[in-house]
């Protein structure tokens, strides 16, 4: 029952019967992880943590629980213990998708965007048509003033989802910097065709 509410949302109703479920089997490895995601849900991260590390005190492998640490500390900001738990996930199964792509965006928000390009190599080699990551490996190229590149990967990314608001968006951002206004213009109305409340749409839209 309390997974149906979560699914539904109604995470405050999920966690009272995720501690009803903990009261009567206080080992209850799914009631702890879900709980961890319904906390994750209404924002409360620290203990959402403290529930993802009982998992794994008691399955050390349950990459779940793991992922969704990470994804944690992603969310506060915390990018090199975020880095450190897709790293652990990895370790264990080197192709794991969204480990991979995860850390990717890590390593952008770190600066670290040569280990970034080549952590979305790696992606590609196994997904070659993983959108998002065509995209930030474009926002890596760009940061490293590797514009025409950036534009390749971008335009890569959008050829698989024309109307991808992350390849579009950034794409915008690209072309702004050297200065392709017109283009960048095009790109941004689009986004805003699709979206209009899209991120800081209307500050690029003049």
């Amino acid at each position: 029952k309390a997974i149906s509410l979560a699914q539904l949302n109604s995470h405050t109703d999920a966690l009272t019967y995720f501690d009803k479920a903990l009261t009567i089997g206080s080992n209850s490895i799914d009631a702890l992880y879900h709980k961890g995601r319904s906390l994750t849900s209404i924002g409360k991260h620290d203990d959402a943590l403290t529930m993802f590390n009982q998992v794994l005190d008691r399955k050390e492998n349950h990459y779940l629980a793991l992922f969704n640490k990470g994804l944690v500390f992603e969310n506060i900001g915390k990018y090199d213990d975020a880095t450190l738990a897709f790293d652990q996930i990895l370790q264990k199964n080197g192709n794991h998708i969204d480990a991979m792509f995860h850390k990717g965006l890590m390593l952008n928000k770190l600066e670290k965007f040569t280990a970034a390009i080549s952590n979305f190599d790696h992606l590609l080699e196994v997904e070659p048509n993983h959108v998002l990551s065509l995209t930030h490996k474009a926002v890596s190229l760009a940061h490293l003033d590797m514009i025409k590149d950036a534009l390749l990967y971008y335009d890569k990314a959008l050829e698989l989802e024309p109307n991808n608001l992350d390849a579009l968006y950034n794409k915008t951002i690209t072309l702004v910097k050297i200065g392709k206004h017109a283009d960048a213009l095009r790109q941004i109305q689009h986004v805003h065709c699709i979206s209009p409340q899209y991120r800081d749409t209307l500050y690029y839209m003049g």
